[in-house]
């Protein structure tokens, strides 16, 4: 009779706080959300902007992923004049 054990051997996940903003992390964000050996704790990423003259304020695509996830997101205040 085999007895399971409980999974000693296997470690728990690392934590991970990811910060990104542009389209281009957002595979690395999948990757890691996606990926056992990693626990996204908390997503850093850069306050809503304008894409372009005149557009209306877009969040950028990484706090999408994140809640795709559900991982929590925040945004920093800005530094500059503090």
């Amino acid at each position: 009779m085999v007895v399971s054990q409980p999974d000693a051997d296997v470690p728990s996940p690392a934590p991970v706080v990811f910060f990104g903003s542009p389209q281009f992390a957002v595979p690395t964000l999948n990757a890691l959300a996606s990926d056992r050996r990693f626990a996204v704790r908390l997503v850093v990423t850069q306050p809503p902007r304008p894409p372009g003259r005149g557009q209306h304020v877009q969040r950028s695509a990484v706090p999408e992923a994140a809640e795709r996830h559900g991982n929590p997101g925040v945004t920093p205040p800005p530094l500059r004049g503090a």
